[in-house]
């Protein structure tokens, strides 16, 4: 009980959800945004899409709920030389290697003109997955800072509330009708962006995870997280209807109905999913899937475009059987490439 207990296997299993979430969501991308919106495949892609869009936030949440525990010391030196050296290594190798196949491809269809400044500038910026790696290195250099917040559950709340405040401003603020613009005015000469953005989510998950809810605040959490799903699916398609091209706004991560879509299904695992005795076998399985998680979400954008060549997409057929065949099809090879990279020695588990 203590192993599975130190384990967190709750959370293992939570990231790997999480991870199959952002392949699905890549998978649905492409056409979601160039079938007809009056199209039913559209309309199921933008389900899919609208029911799992907590996948980042919820990857945040789960690693500010281990970075942030107070007993995790975390040195400046450790936080560079460790953490945020792994994920530049990462960046850099496998955005050389995607510009690698990008151009290999442009030159064999003919439709490359060799532009090496556009070539590093490319490498510089990354494939489209790994804005999420630029995102994690800003979060991870306010940990020393965001340790001193946590110390105080007060002062943790009072952050957690400008992170909501601002975020519901900033988001839904704006878009008011004859107020919008001078509520953007005020918002943009504050310049307040301290508890904004995917901070307030590594905040959150810490909070989340180590503090107690009373039982009516985690039902309401969970029922209104439920019914923000099909409102997600419902607001992005009359919005998408509106100006006739998929628009996606009211499933951005930082919207406030996706935190507390997000903060839904965090809870339900910390508080409840971690109450369950997971056999040993469980245990290992999803620590060996955690282990290899990271190599996974830097090589699944590449494998997919790759599966895409063969001329199978989300809507090869209905997309309720291609989708979730697809991502499980994407997520086994990356899967399969990452432990077979991950046996090279010396760099095998430094770019994975």
């Amino acid at each position: 009980m203590s192993t599975i207990k130190k384990r967190e296997t709750e959370l293992d299993i939570l990231r790997f959800i999480a991870t199959l979430a952002v392949i699905l969501t890549h998978v649905c991308g492409g056409p979601i945004k160039t079938l007809s919106i009056l199209n039913i495949d559209w309309q199921i892609l933008n389900c899919f899409r609208s029911a799992i869009t907590w996948d980042v936030p919820v990857f945040v949440m789960i690693s500010g709920g281990i970075f942030l525990t107070p007993k995790k010391e975390i040195p400046l030196k450790v936080l560079y030389g460790k953490y945020i050296k792994r994920l530049v290594i990462a960046f850099t190798f496998w955005s050389v290697m995607f510009q690698v196949y990008y151009v290999a491809y442009a030159m064999y269809t003919n439709s490359f003109s060799l532009n090496w400044k556009g070539v590093l500038s490319e490498i510089l910026i990354g494939p489209y997955p790994f804005w999420y790696l630029f995102m994690l290195v800003g979060v991870y250099a306010t940990v020393p800072f965001l340790k001193k917040i946590i110390a105080d559950k007060k002062l943790t709340e009072y952050f957690l509330v400008l992170f909501f405040a601002f975020q519901i401003l900033t988001c839904y603020g704006q878009a008011l009708p004859r107020i919008g613009n001078t509520i953007a005015s005020i918002l943009n000469n504050m310049g307040f962006t301290f508890a904004m953005g995917f901070v307030g989510y590594f905040v959150l998950g810490y909070y989340l995870k180590t503090h107690e809810i009373s039982k009516k605040v985690e039902y309401a959490l969970y029922a209104i997280g439920i019914i923000l799903v099909p409102l997600c699916c419902y607001v992005t398609t009359k919005q998408s209807i509106m100006n006739m091209e998929y628009t996606e706004d009211f499933s951005k991560y930082l919207m406030p109905n996706i935190i507390i879509e997000s903060a839904s299904l965090y809870t339900f695992f910390v508080k409840r999913v971690s109450q369950i005795k997971f056999s040993e076998k469980i245990v290992k399985t999803f620590t060996k899937l955690t282990e290899y998680g990271f190599g996974v979400y830097l090589v699944h954008a590449l494998v997919n475009e790759l599966v895409g060549l063969t001329g199978w997409s989300a809507v090869t057929i209905s997309p309720f059987i291609s989708v979730p065949l697809l991502t499980i099809v994407v997520y086994g090879l990356s899967l399969l490439i990452t432990v077979l990279i991950r046996k090279i020695p010396v760099i095998g588990k430094n770019i994975t």
